[in-house]
């Protein structure tokens, strides 16, 4: 070995450390994830409920809809306070759309504050619990 070799810094393979990086951000994503969909699973299984109750709903889309996996928005929640504001993708027999709904928490008890449905190509929009007729807080 010449002096030059000696000296020089050690360095750490770019590559595996990267790698190693980026499993690590993909196993706190996918549990930030998981927690979400667990956070929210009780607002929508509200939705679904009433969205299933629904005549309208059953003449847009089917009782026999299906929901999609993945439900998108925002969760907030201190203790048994909270709010969630969340987008469900749901198919039927006679339609698709969106769900769009509002709920808060109070002392660990939800409730649905505004729920509507809007189809994909934007020709209905139900209002299955209109924002009116709730008796939720706005923030």
């Amino acid at each position: 070995m010449n002096s030059g070799e000696k000296n020089a810094p050690k360095r750490l393979p770019i590559l595996p450390v990267t790698l190693t990086a980026l499993l690590v951000i993909c196993v706190l994503a996918l549990l930030w994830f998981g927690r979400f969909q667990r956070q929210i699973e009780m607002p929508v299984q509200m939705a679904e409920m009433m969205t299933r109750q629904s005549s309208e709903m059953d003449k847009a889309v089917g009782r026999s809809f299906t929901r999609g996996r993945i439900v998108t928005g925002t969760f907030v929640s201190a203790r048994d306070t909270g709010t969630a504001d969340v987008t469900i993708r749901i198919s039927g027999p006679r339609g698709q759309g969106k769900l769009y709904e509002w709920a808060q928490e109070t002392n660990g008890n939800w409730q649905v504050c505004s729920l509507v449905y809007r189809s994909d190509d934007d020709s209905r929009e139900i209002p299955i619990v209109p924002d009116e007729s709730s008796h939720c807080e706005r923030e």
